[in-house]
């Protein structure tokens, strides 16, 4: 991907599980598809390299992702080629296959049709920025993994939380499990072999349905740091039903535990974070246990 964008002078927009396919501190990368920096890119694409996509609901934000009339879509199911965008050329085949092919036949030689446009997008930003993500983002190891739920704070991170390469931000994107980023994050720690820290973020809501695997983290001795965004809700359905039933809410308030107590219960160190300097302290904490 890297040697074709570069020889095409084209900018990189991921989807979400293609995050960190290449760093996003990079040039190159513009993030993923629903980011600032990609929506500020998109609407001035006049052709578009699709490599394995499959232009998924969340990813394009319900069909609202511009997508150029020339698009090329490169996928090993022929079925998946333009079944949710009609294509001007499909190529079926190994990605890896299909890129290094491509690769061959473009030659060499400076292109410059985005001009300063690549430039304004990579300056782009987030309209309502997250501390939580920002601050996360600022003081977890570069390399470290992270795992998200099915929340709205893992929504956001989609988009918003910068990931350095691949394989280092995961989320359950094809069944939009709840409950699933803590115990992937504690299988993950298994596979790296416990001394390696493993990051995972959840909504309150999703925490509950697994935090009986801090006993396995316990057991294990394993280093997994876990961050729960606590808003007594379920905040991704309040907002649909706020949206789509006019603020006519069901079943979507939640009447948590004492979530410092609860990994108490299970000997887990735990504290309160409530702005950007205490969950740098928090992590710091948990880091260097």
């Amino acid at each position: 991907v890297r040697t074709l964008a570069e020889r095409l002078n084209a900018p990189v927009v991921t989807s979400l599980n293609g995050k960190g396919l290449i760093d996003e501190r990079d040039p190159l990368s513009l993030g993923h598809a629903r980011s600032a920096r990609a929506k500020a890119a998109l609407p001035h694409a006049d052709a578009m390299l699709a490599v394995g996509c499959r232009f998924t609901e969340v990813m394009t934000e319900w069909r609202r992702m511009p997508v150029p009339d020339r698009l090329v879509q490169i996928d090993l199911d022929q079925d998946q080629i333009g079944m949710n965008h009609p294509v001007a050329i499909g190529l079926r085949g190994d990605a890896r296959e299909v890129l290094a092919a491509l690769v061959r036949l473009i030659p060499e030689g400076r292109r410059d049709g985005w001009g300063e446009r690549w430039e304004q997008a990579r300056r782009a930003q987030p309209g309502k920025p997250e501390w939580l993500i920002e601050t996360l983002r600022e003081v977890a190891p570069d390399d470290a993994p992270v795992f998200t739920d099915a929340c709205e704070i893992g929504y956001r991170m989609q988009a918003d939380w910068t990931s350095y390469g691949p394989r280092r931000f995961f989320y359950p994107s094809n069944y939009i499990t709840l409950g699933w980023a803590f115990p992937a994050a504690v299988g993950a720690a298994v596979a790296l072999g416990g001394d390696a820290p493993v990051f995972s973020v959840s909504g309150d809501g999703g925490f509950v349905m697994t935090a009986q695997e801090l006993a396995t983290a316990v057991r294990y001795g394993l280093k997994v740091v876990a961050v729960v965004h606590n808003d007594s809700t379920y905040g991704a359905i309040k907002n649909i039903q706020k949206r789509d039933q006019g603020g006519r809410y069901r079943d979507v308030d939640l009447n948590n535990p004492d979530f410092l107590a609860l990994a108490g219960a299970f000997g887990v160190p735990a504290v309160r974070a409530t702005d950007p300097a205490s969950l740098r302290r928090a992590v710091a904490e948990a880091l260097g246990r």
